[in-house]
């Protein structure tokens, strides 16, 4: 695996994915991020804890394919320290093992890589149904009610948004922690909901970190166990996590 990337794009790529990166896993695989590169210019960054998924797409050159995981928080802290040039990287074999080589300017580093076979398969969304959502609708309404998220660990069923979507885009959100209430969007009595489900708080945040500078239109897949957000065109990135 070898290409070459700037390192603002490669920094901005890891940030986008760090939502669904668990610092306090044991497993060291879930402590990492997949680097999946295909040719002729695509980098997919990829990170999950088991219950968020996050794939970002990263624009790079000179590109060989390949696959590795590295651990998160070293890859960020070196790309971090590194001149705003491009970075060149290649995954190299030192005393039998694989390392991830990382050259920018004067800055040279190497991380150890983990065995990708190790890596946790994401479930697609295979017969769930869609809605395509305005980017100012999914910011307005989870930001409008977030705060009424309950953060008490004991009601789990308040910790996050319960969330009604309809076919033509109709979204209606509520946060509620037993004290206060907050509804977003009107309740119209269509019949042929696309999902009725509650979306966990830390899902909310990872949608709202993805979304926050975007303004199209997304799809918005569910299954009533998972829910999968993307762009409609030119996707750069999906979010996708259990309800």
């Amino acid at each position: 695996m070898k290409f070459k990337v700037q390192r603002s794009n490669l920094e901005r790529g890891l940030a986008s994915v760090k939502a669904a990166v668990d610092g306090k896993q044991s497993l060291p695989i879930l402590k990492g991020v997949k680097i999946d590169v295909r040719k002729p210019d695509a980098l997919i960054l990829t990170a999950t804890n088991l219950d968020i998924a996050i794939c970002v797409k990263v624009e790079v050159d000179a590109a060989v394919d390949g696959v590795t995981v590295v651990d998160y928080a070293r890859l960020a802290a070196v790309v971090s320290s590194m001149p705003n040039e491009t970075v060149a990287v290649q995954v190299a074999t030192r005393n039998k093992r694989n390392v991830l080589e990382l050259v920018c300017g004067a800055c040279r580093s190497a991380l150890a890589t983990l065995d990708p076979a190790d890596w946790p398969r994401i479930s697609r969304i295979e017969k769930g149904k869609t809605a395509k959502i305005d980017a100012k609708k999914i910011i307005g309404a989870f930001k409008f009610t977030r705060h009424a998220f309950s953060v008490d660990t004991n009601r789990k069923n308040l910790m996050g948004a319960l969330c009604e979507i309809e076919p033509d885009g109709n979204l209606i959100v509520i946060g509620a922690d037993g004290t206060r209430m907050a509804i977003y969007g009107t309740f119209a009595g269509r019949n042929g909901k696309v999902s009725e489900a509650i979306i966990p708080a830390k899902l909310v945040s990872a949608i709202l970190d993805a979304i926050k500078d975007e303004d199209c239109k997304f799809n918005v897949t569910t299954d009533g166990s998972m829910i999968r957000v993307e762009a409609v065109e030119g996707a750069k990135w999906a979010v996708q996590g259990r309800l």
